[in-house]
């Protein structure tokens, strides 16, 4: 809005025509943008990504070794989808994992973000600050970065940023928390009391051979307690035994709501009533998890599940059970439960279950539970996900080779997902984000402003008398200082489009000499956004979720920006972009 409201003051005094003010909204990058954000969206309900989450972080022993698995694998996809849902998506699934694998998520998230701000530079499509400099690049004589040029440097950064944080973290980002930071800071009040001082029941069944005991299940998912094996109750000193788990085996756990949620979301193990699951009538995408507590004079005091048809009466399957009297049974078939005043369920639900017993006599509460996501389904789609792959093939392969242009490329990619059903059409328009949109709209009209009033020239005669005329190596350098800076403070595609016309506006920059060197570096320098939290969506994402404050990004991400300012400047001045360079 901060652009918005500049426009407007630069229109009303007829500083800028309106024109010239509302032209970057008609600009076909908009519109690429936007395509392609619904590409991301159906790259993520098309389960391509649990597939990666399945196969390459594995079980690492080291932390180094869980790095690298995390950070060089997510490159490669940042390079080809937007970095906020890929780090939306990712941050539950590597919390659960730092579980399993007994190692800290303070360690393993903020270079979560960084390997996506890293392997997004190397494509055009990559981040937007790639596509805008793309578009504006085309008023400039000599310049010509395709597709994969912007990678020549790019690439070698990340490698050795991606190396750096392998061996940093472990000595600049200390695992000072024992416990994960609370991420849902408007969680209801029932539910932290659910979650704090009541345990609930569940079961699961094992299905693959997962190489984890009972007990390393109980571990790995935190505040779980092994209660029953195969229907048998274990006592507390035999849940400690190592036992190996067989296909079919049954396993009962007492735990908070997390817990449970996280029990259900890992690999080798299914929930007890995933044949009731199944058969709700809503799409897994719609459903909810809700907490549901039986009131005083309830018509379900003394009814069971099995009686009642729960799941056809209500629309929802109960999953796990606080019983008030404590009778739930030595196994988890509900369908044979009696239910008392007080118990509490926690249930998979079609969404107007919140809406139609929310003030339900029968029920003293009904929540949905915040963090608890759609459905606790296995919910791998392996045709949707090669579908998936597909489009992404197609899109890069077109687009680099001249083929279709990006945008007519991605709106063919978006509109087979869309017919494919990978996604529906509420999903990919819930997918945009027009914050950003708007910002690149109109980004456009002041780096528009800039020129036409002549501040751009005055600003670049001040860069230029200050880095020009000595080395390319020392204007390279200036450039990246400036931008990167600036992008640290605030967007980088409000960052790139404010510095696109002051760095071209340097004779030295514009000379087909060092052109196209220049908008490598330019491009790099403004996705650089490594050493705050607020400059970039990613980085508030995982500040949150693991309490880092804007010290640690200093301490961990400064070397980092140091690494790749380095050796983009190398790059650029004696091996890529420009006459006579890799190009």
């Amino acid at each position: 809005m901060a652009f918005v409201f500049a426009l407007m003051l630069l229109t009303v005094p007829g500083v800028l025509s309106l024109a010239n003010a509302v032209m970057g909204f008609g600009n076909e990058l908009v519109f690429t943008i936007g395509v392609l954000y619904g590409i991301s969206r159906g790259i993520q309900e098309s389960t391509l990504l649990n597939y990666g989450v399945k196969y390459v972080l594995g079980m690492p022993g080291t932390l180094e070794v869980a790095l690298a698995r995390l950070v060089f694998p997510v490159m490669v996809l940042s390079a080809f989808m937007n970095n906020t849902p890929l780090v939306a998506m990712l941050i539950p699934a590597v919390q659960q994992w730092s579980r399993q694998i007994g190692l800290p998520t303070r360690q393993l998230l903020m270079p979560l973000s960084f390997a996506t701000i890293l392997g997004g530079m190397c494509t055009q499509i990559g981040t937007s600050v790639n596509l805008v400099v793309g578009s504006l690049q085309n008023g400039l004589d000599g310049a010509n970065m395709g597709f994969f040029e912007v990678g020549f440097g790019a690439v070698p950064a990340s490698i050795l940023g991606g190396i750096y944080m392998c061996f940093a973290a472990r000595y600049l980002l200390p695992a000072s928390r024992d416990e994960p930071a609370e991420t849902d800071r408007t969680r209801s009040s029932v539910l932290e009391t659910m979650n704090s001082q009541r345990l609930f029941t569940t079961g699961v069944r094992v299905q693959g051979l997962p190489s984890i005991s009972p007990r390393g299940i109980a571990t790995a998912q935190g505040m779980l307690h092994l209660t029953a094996l195969n229907g048998v109750p274990v006592r507390s000193s035999a849940a400690d035994t190592p036992v190996p788990l067989h296909e079919g085996d049954t396993l009962r756990f007492d735990g908070g709501v997390e817990a449970i949620l996280e029990l259900y979301r890992m690999d080798g193990v299914v929930p007890l009533q995933i044949e009731h699951l199944e058969r709700l009538t809503a799409s897994w995408t719609k459903r909810v998890i809700a907490l549901a507590v039986v009131g005083v004079g309830s018509s379900l005091v003394g009814e069971t599940f099995g009686t009642l048809r729960f799941r056809s009466a209500y629309g929802a399957v109960v999953v796990a059970i606080h019983s008030k009297s404590g009778g739930e049974g030595d196994d988890t078939d509900w369908a044979s439960h009696v239910i008392g005043v007080g118990d509490a369920f926690l249930l998979e639900c079609d969404p107007w279950f919140l809406e139609r017993h929310r003030e339900d006599a029968d029920f003293a509460c009904v929540t949905e539970v915040a963090g608890g996501g759609a459905s606790i389904l296995p919910r791998d789609r392996p045709l949707q996900a090669v579908l998936a792959l597909s489009v992404v093939m197609f899109v890069i392969a077109t687009s680099s080779t001249g083929i279709l242009k990006l945008g007519t490329a991605s709106m063919l990619g978006c509109f087979t997902l869309l017919f494919c059903r990978t996604m529906s059409i509420s999903q990919a328009v819930g997918s945009v984000s027009g914050a950003t949109l708007v910002t690149i709209g109109a980004g456009f009209g002041l780096a528009k402003a800039l020129v036409t009033t002549g501040a751009s020239s005055e600003i670049a005669k001040v860069i230029a008398a200050a880095f020009a005329g000595h080395s390319p190596s020392l204007l390279y350098l200036g450039l990246f200082l400036i931008t990167g800076l600036l992008a640290n403070v605030i967007s980088p595609v409000a960052c790139v489009n404010l510095m696109f016309p002051i760095a071209f506006g340097i004779p030295e920059a514009r000379s087909e000499a060092h052109v196209e060197d220049c908008l490598g570096v330019l491009q790099i320098a403004a996705s650089c956004s490594l050493c705050t939290p607020f400059s970039y969506q990613t980085n508030l994402m995982v500040a949150e979720a693991a309490g880092y404050s804007v010290m640690d990004f200093v301490r961990f991400g400064g070397p980092l920006f140091c690494i790749a300012c380095t050796s983009t400047v190398l790059l650029a001045t004696f091996l890529v972009w420009g006459p006579g360079h890799l190009s």
